[in-house]
């Protein structure tokens, strides 16, 4: 009987190693035949995304075997490498919470037919969640995290806070203030007092000292690019770089802490 007029409801012995048999029904191989195409059409619609970011980037040909290496990865494999990432740098240490957990909640979503730029986007981000020069810096973050709470810090992510330092210092930005003169003080003064206000502390030199420090741990600039990169992958709305403002926001701090 030709497997064309079986009926649906027959099965097949597969005889595998050691004389074992396995039976598979009609509708299984079926299924399995089914499901074959997909797996090839995905891998051709990746295929194609990477020789369009080729042809988009003028990448060399080591720059394209890894993209197609990359690219390649599975949903599952793609948010382990970046699991890896996290738990390497915040691993063991009691860091914020809410920004771990905001950490582990973004991971990257590349479609079954990506347009080049989320190649490309994905590619620098898993070059760069596995450069340990990175992973250090944003372990020395984490560290620093978990410093601050074990004197007492229990805020969270502080989005106000950053919205309001967006605010006033863009606009002296656009303005033209230097962060150096004496308008640029007026503008500092009313920010230290919001942070005195936010992390209950004197808004005095120390305050100015500390949150120096505090800017110049979180300043890399590697640190927003992560955040930038995942946003191209998942088609979320890419905010402005707030690299003009904290650079600033620090050098302000620096000029007005020494007068």
């Amino acid at each position: 009987m030709r497997a064309g007029s079986l009926p649906f409801g027959k099965r097949w012995s597969l005889s595998l190693q050691q004389g074992e048999t396995h039976e598979v029904s009609v509708p299984e191989i079926a299924a399995a035949h089914a499901d074959a195409p997909e797996v090839q059409i995905r891998t051709l619609r990746l295929r194609r995304a990477v020789l369009r970011a080729v042809a988009k980037r003028g990448s060399t040909t080591e720059e394209m075997d890894l993209m197609h290496k990359l690219a390649k990865l599975s949903d599952v494999e793609r948010r382990r490498l970046i699991s890896d990432f996290i738990d390497d740098t915040f691993g063991g240490l009691d860091a914020n919470a809410d920004f771990v957990d905001m950490m582990r909640s973004a991971m990257p979503e590349l479609p079954d037919d990506p347009e080049p730029d989320q190649v490309y986007a994905w590619v620098e981000l898993a070059e760069l969640a596995q450069d340990p020069d990175f992973r250090a810096a944003v372990r020395r973050m984490a560290e620093y995290q978990a410093a601050e709470r074990a004197r007492g810090d229990a805020t969270g992510l502080h989005h106000d806070l950053t919205e309001t330092v967006r605010d006033k210092i863009g606009r002296a930005l656009d303005a033209g203030v230097a962060p150096t003169c004496a308008e640029a003080a007026q503008i500092l003064n009313a920010l230290t007092a919001r942070y005195a206000q936010t992390f209950g502390r004197a808004d005095d030199a120390d305050l100015r000292h500390w949150l120096l420090t505090r800017l110049e741990i979180a300043g890399d600039p590697r640190a927003e690019r992560y955040w930038h990169l995942l946003a191209v992958i998942n088609r979320w709305p890419v905010p402005p770089s707030l690299a003009p403002v904290f650079a600033w926001f620090v050098e302000a701090l620096r000029a007005h802490i020494r007068q």
